[in-house]
């Protein structure tokens, strides 16, 4: 009878870690599905709850350096598991901060695992605040001028382009820009519709003649597979 009782504890025990594993996996992937990020709700819930499994079922046979082992292999294990959410994107790398936000992930599901649900759910907290919070902060230090001898004026160029193919579109327009001499700051590649992609190219401080940004603009929307084309500044 008393097996049956602690069996039933246990299963209760392993339900409740699973069950906070789900939440707070679930709260940090909902705000990268949000933001239509690579690794989204159902990565970062399955990042979690698998790095909370294996220390949990370590911490459940009472061998604690069998748990030390699987915390150390998990760390490196995400490494490798957020190295293939990272990408290079013409002259822009992305997926760095959804590989930081996986490997912290991991880090919440390794804290429920061992039974700090507090700490799980700070870590959570600042997880989402880092990725939300700062977003703004982040945005308004891109905008600065790199010294006080650059002009404050940054330009933006909009292109809506289609999905197919639209990687050598890329290629092509970055070339352009590349023989133009002018600096790119970052690029933003985001869904318009079910068939175009709307990309911002965010020009540096060196761009001095808007009339050559403006023919630029007029050469690109000219070429195939092109939708619209469009420039602007933060002025």
């Amino acid at each position: 009878m008393f097996s049956v009782f602690d069996h039933l504890s246990g299963f209760c025990s392993v339900l409740l870690t699973y069950s906070i594993s789900f939440f707070l996996g679930g709260l940090i992937g909902l705000e990268r599905q949000i933001h239509q990020r690579i690794a989204g709700l159902r990565t970062n819930i399955l990042v979690v709850l698998a790095t909370t499994s294996f220390v949990n079922l370590c911490m459940r046979m009472g061998s604690t350096t069998d748990a030390i082992r699987v915390i150390a292999s998990v760390v490196s294990g995400t490494g490798f598991l957020g190295a293939g959410v990272i990408m290079k994107d013409g002259m822009n790398v992305r997926g760095l901060n959804t590989a930081a936000t996986i490997w912290c992930s991991a880090a919440v599901g390794t804290c429920v695992g061992i039974g700090q649900y507090a700490v799980a759910a700070l870590l959570t907290f600042f997880v989402i605040s880092g990725n939300t919070l700062l977003r703004p902060l982040v945005k308004w230090i891109n905008h600065l001028p790199i010294s006080k001898s650059e002009p404050d004026t940054s330009y933006y160029l909009t292109v809506t382009l289609k999905k197919n193919d639209h990687s050598k579109i890329q290629k092509r327009i970055f070339d352009k820009i590349d023989s133009l001499q002018y600096q790119v700051n970052s690029v933003e590649l985001e869904k318009h519709d079910a068939e175009y992609f709307e990309m911002t190219i965010h020009l540096g401080h060196n761009v001095s003649d808007t009339q050559a940004l403006s023919n630029l603009a007029i050469e690109i929307e000219g070429w195939e597979n092109i939708q619209h084309v469009a420039w602007n500044s933060d002025l």
